[in-house]
């Protein structure tokens, strides 16, 4: 029997390990799978922020991101499975869903190695359009431009400019009103803080919640943020700080007595005042399951418009549908958004915009506010504004913003349980109280009608130096005025 020769054999295995081999690259070539894309040994998450920049005439407009993130807003898609295998195929994961509205997807690649995340409007995984449906997920941050120092306890403060003993008027207040706060949580001071909360009896408790809403028989209700089922424990002190101030128990403010519920949706993580998008629009649809009657939201960030930039303008319009979409629910279930307009001491114009504000200011339901200084005369510096002869108003009104005393939590910044902290987050909570007092003088009242009696509540001046032109409101005199409408009847236009 004849026998094959060894250097035969050795040949032909040669040649079936280098076809092995040209079909295995060539099946890598053709469908690229992610272990070769991302590396075996490469499979970390990518944690870090990059940004997007955009060209101006002085320089460039640079926009923080997750850098390996996508936010895929299903309600967008005709196709949104087809849409998902995109994402797979190019070895995004589905990392996170909101439990409410419109469902929005959290998707992450695994590494920022090998595919570039920076655009997705126009270069990034889509099926069809041009990306109205997938945005990168910026990175937001409450206020960075604020202040925080320890301040005396207010039995220890005598100063009638910092904490005044307003008269209590009579005020026909009685129909209890519920806020939601999309913050950084709520953590009840404790110290001469919690004193003043719990003589006014705020309160809070822990329940099951739910998209449909929480429990609700108490003044301080709390739910829950990014995930339904997570304390929203507040671990900077933003969100209890905005808490107090709408609830009363900030200087100044106005001592009108009227019942108020809280629902705090904590959006933010540890003890930075840093969130992102996908878990700031989560927030938003669980504070409105909650059916609230105000919504407060004192974050945002900034974004310049590159006109004939394609990716610009594409992540401005992802922006306007997705805060736009969530303004028309809250308008039809009746529900006033109030949203500071940011501390860039920016002029907000069409291509200049503070997001959400730069929205909400559009909605006939929903206002802005800017922050004055402390003595109400002029904007405060840091405040954005509306420049003058601007067509476009972004800045509906504007209040007391600078050197507040508000609750805080116990820490190295704050040993009394309050503290002064400036910036329109706390503007924005002033006028949330005014609002929850319209609402409880006049039950039912809605939003376009709250809207306009602010507006007429407020006069126009024009800031020092010009160039900034507002319409300030007195705090005092406002609550005055809501308060000395009877409450049958329509209500009358101040």
């Amino acid at each position: 029997m004849a026998t094959e020769n060894r250097p035969f054999r050795w040949r032909r295995w040669s040649v079936v390990a280098a076809a092995a081999i040209l079909c295995i690259l060539g099946w890598i070539l053709i469908f690229k799978p992610c272990c070769f894309k991302i590396g075996v040994f490469n499979y970390g998450t990518c944690k870090a922020v990059d940004t997007l920049e955009f060209k101006m005439r002085d320089g460039y407009f640079k926009l923080p991101y997750r850098c390996n993130q996508l936010i895929f807003d299903p309600s967008k898609n005709q196709e949104p499975e087809a849409a998902r295998e995109e994402l797979r195929r190019k070895c995004f994961r589905q990392i996170k869903t909101c439990p409410c509205g419109p469902g929005f997807e959290l998707w992450e690649y695994p590494s920022v190695e090998g595919i570039d995340v920076g655009a997705p409007p126009v270069q990034g995984p889509k099926v069809g359009g041009i990306g109205v449906d997938i945005f990168p997920n910026i990175v937001i941050a409450n206020d960075p431009e604020e202040s925080s120092d320890d301040v005396p306890s207010p039995k220890d403060t005598t100063d009638e400019k910092i904490w005044p003993h307003y008269p209590l008027p009579v005020c026909p207040a009685n129909t209890e009103v519920k806020i939601a706060i999309v913050d950084s949580g709520v953590d009840p001071p404790a110290g001469s803080a919690w004193n003043v909360l719990t003589s006014a009896n705020w309160d809070g408790y822990w329940n099951p919640k739910t998209c449909a809403g929480c429990s609700a028989n108490t003044h301080g209700v709390r739910c829950i943020a990014g995930a339904l089922g997570d304390d929203p424990d507040d671990e900077h002190g933003h969100g209890t700080s905005v808490n107090g101030v709408a609830f009363g128990a900030s200087r100044p403010n106005f001592p009108h007595s009227f019942p108020m519920k809280f629902v705090n949706v904590r959006t933010t993580e540890g003890d930075t005042k840093t969130g992102d998008l996908f878990d700031a629009l989560c927030g938003l649809y669980i504070a409105l399951g909650q059916q609230p009657d105000i919504i407060n939201i004192s974050w945002g960030f900034e974004y310049f418009i590159e006109s004939g930039d394609p990716v610009s303008v594409g992540l401005a319009q992802n922006f306007t549908n997705a805060f736009s979409d969530f303004l028309n629910l809250a308008a039809e279930a009746g529900v006033f958004v109030v949203a500071g307009v940011g501390n860039g001491g920016q002029p907000l114009t069409d291509s200049w915009r503070f997001y959400p504000a730069s929205v909400v200011s559009s909605f006939p339901g929903a206002i802005t506010v800017g922050a004055l200084n402390v003595d109400g005369s002029d904007l405060a510096t840091f405040s954005n504004y509306n420049p003058a002869g601007a067509t476009t108003s972004y800045m509906d009104v504007a209040i007391r913003g600078e050197a507040l005393y508000v609750p805080q939590i116990l820490n190295a910044r704050s040993s009394t349980g309050f503290a002064v902290k400036s910036g329109t987050s706390f503007a924005a909570p002033l006028v949330v109280r005014l609002a929850a007092l319209m609402r409880s003088v006049h039950p039912g009242m809605p939003p376009g009608a709250m809207k306009q009696i602010l507006l007429n509540l407020a006069t126009t001046q024009t800031g020092v130096p010009s160039g900034k032109v507002y319409k300030g409101i007195d705090l005092l005199n406002a609550a005055n005025q809501i308060c000395s409408e009877p409450p049958a009847g329509p209500p009358v236009v101040f």
